[in-house]
């Protein structure tokens, strides 16, 4: 095993970020590059994965390293697709490591021993898109459940796909449903970024490759796999099957003790083909067979809402007909916060049975002002009252950087250890808007972060 010792630009100062009274943050590692997750082992050992790749950055290997108690790294497996979506760590007869979610070119789950062993058990996946896969989760079941993000923004391949870089790579590709669809014949006409001078007219309708029209009354059928959805398989890749379609970007599962699913899923933007303007961030509740709106809801209300108005572009006219109502969230994040990893607290802790969420925040200039610096923090979720509260954040608005702190930069994920008395915070590190048309992410800057009460 190859044991790495990063150096960071990357100011780092936990007196930057605020915490309640009575509990203190630390930095345990630094130097991550595009960390998404963190996993324990039966013994209490820390690991943190790392993507390999983030939004308009350079793609290399993903990997998942062993953290020590000195800060230092060494690395358990790599050569992953990036970006690595999530991790989580299983230990039965057979098994003793981690499922992770690949999200290249094919997307993959594969499964890492700690013994440095590596083995694909599920390929065919469809992506990667605007959205990969999400952070897998194995089930009280038995079987291993994860998030498959959609292609696009909102139903309808458009010019703003091509500017995330894989439409150029995947010409034919499109969102594919989980359930039988009937399409209302809503088309959209634009510039075709494919054509030979970027200047001819494209007509294109839901669930269809760019150029391809649809008609009112046309079917589409159900697949698996499909895009928008949450599916399952056996720990051995066999047996995938849709367990709920209809989400945006299902990115972050959870199982709590009583067996319910969880899961956070990443509101539309105001972009594309078929903007969406001002759409929250839904938490819900995940029931077999049910549908959760997408591309015709957001968190239960329809897109044509005119709270939903985009700022560039018409409003949002119906894809689908003849859908069943779709289902409510059980609580729903401000625009723009974008929700992240999260866990249940237990008594060790304190605030027992409620949710700890990262908030990863807006894709924005560091200099923006609100709503779109809210987020880059955590928070705090009482399932009970459905009310929510700041728990870690930095001293001002938006990531450290925007004020030349040392604090929270992209909190992704939040997870209790297995004692239940510490709360990993994975931040993915410095990334910015890059000259109004991209993200710029800089490598070798994420860190884990950790608060404990005392």
């Amino acid at each position: 095993m190859e044991s790495i010792v990063f150096h960071t630009p990357r100011r780092i100062d936990p007196a930057d970020v605020q915490v309640p009274p009575g509990y203190r943050i630390e930095a345990v590692a630094a130097g991550l590059a595009y960390p998404t997750s963190v996993g324990f082992d039966s013994m209490g050992g820390v690991y943190v994965a790392e993507a390999g790749y983030s939004y308009g950055g350079t793609i290399t290997d993903g990997r998942i390293l062993r953290v020590e108690p000195d800060g230092t790294c060494v690395q358990v497996v790599g050569g992953l697709r990036g970006p690595v979506g999530g991790i989580a760590y299983y230990r039965d007869d057979t098994h003793d490591g981690f499922f992770i979610t690949e999200g290249g070119y094919p997307p993959r789950i594969s499964y890492a021993g700690l013994d440095g062993s590596y083995r694909p058990i599920l390929e065919g996946l469809y992506g990667p898109g605007d959205h990969f896969l999400g952070m897998p989760v194995v089930a009280p079941d038995g079987w291993l459940y994860f998030g498959q993000g959609t292609y696009t923004n909102a139903g309808v391949v458009g010019p703003d796909n091509y500017g995330y870089g894989w439409l150029a790579l995947q010409p034919m590709a499109c969102d594919v449903p989980g359930y039988d669809v009937t399409l209302t014949g809503q088309n959209y006409s634009y510039l075709n970024p494919l054509s030979i001078d970027g200047k001819r007219k494209a007509r294109t309708g839901a669930f269809s490759p760019v150029g391809q029209a649809t008609q009112r009354g046309q079917r589409i059928r159900g697949r698996v796999p499909c895009t928008g959805a949450i599916m399952r398989c056996r720990l051995d890749g066999s047996g995938l099957e849709v367990v709920a379609w209809g989400l945006r970007n299902p990115h972050a599962l959870l199982f709590v003790p009583d067996g319910h699913l969880y899961c956070i899923d990443r509101g539309y933007e105001d972009r594309g083909a078929r903007p969406v303007g001002n759409a929250p961030e839904p938490l819900y509740e995940i029931r077999q067979g049910a549908w959760y709106g997408w591309p015709d809801y957001a968190a239960g209300e329809p897109v044509w809402n005119p709270r939903y108005r985009p700022e560039h572009g018409a409003p949002a006219e119906p894809l689908l007909q003849d859908m069943p109502a779709p289902q409510k969230p059980v609580f729903t994040f401000a625009p723009r916060t974008a929700p992240s990893g999260f866990d249940l607290s237990r008594d060790g802790f304190g605030y027992a049975n409620h949710l700890f969420i990262a908030e990863f925040g807006a894709g924005a200039p560091i200099a923006a002002t609100e709503p779109y610096r809210a987020g880059h923090c955590v928070v705090r979720l009482d399932l009970q009252t459905r009310t929510i509260e700041t728990f870690a954040a930095n001293r001002h608005p938006g990531p450290a950087s925007a004020h030349g702190g040392g604090g929270l930069e992209r909190p992704v994920e939040a997870r209790f250890n297995p004692a239940g008395e510490a709360l990993y915070v994975v931040d993915l590190g410095l990334l910015y808007l890059r000259d109004g048309i991209g993200m710029r992410p800089y490598g070798r800057t994420g860190v884990l972060w950790r608060i404990t009460r005392g």
